[in-house]
């Protein structure tokens, strides 16, 4: 059942297009995690104003429920936006299916923004490739 808070901010402050997104491209598991009580409302809004509309839905259609809640209920809003406006949307979808919750949580609340971004924009299969 979503959270009344959770939807309304929702409805109320999400970037008009991304919401369009999130409705339209959404799995319903997905969906329901994201407005599951106990995710945090500044990161709910974060996700829903400041994602690049690929990077949204590829949370809100490849995620596993546990990692996306994770993502929402634990992240530093600032890493969550560094996250969702620079991913590769295939290392995103990675993050979100094969990352352990404790990984997960600290990747989205330790790590430097910078930092952060080169993990999700330049991994390889087989590791780390600088940037050209």
């Amino acid at each position: 059942k979503a959270d009344a808070d959770l939807l309304f901010a929702a409805l109320a402050e999400a970037n008009p297009d991304l919401l369009a997104t999130a409705l339209s491209e959404a799995e319903v598991e997905l969906l329901a995690t994201a407005l599951t009580r106990g995710v945090v409302k500044e990161l709910l809004v974060t996700a829903l104003t400041k994602a690049r509309s690929d990077t949204l839905a590829t949370a809100l259609t490849r995620a596993l429920p546990e990692l996306l809640f994770v993502a929402l209920s634990q992240a530093t809003p600032e890493l969550l936006g560094t996250a969702l406006t620079t991913a590769n949307t295939d290392i995103l979808a990675v993050a979100l299916t094969e990352a352990t919750k404790e990984n997960l949580a600290v990747a989205l609340t330790d790590a430097t923004p910078e930092n952060l971004r080169i993990a999700l924009t330049f991994a390889s299969e087989d590791g780390y490739r600088s940037p050209k």
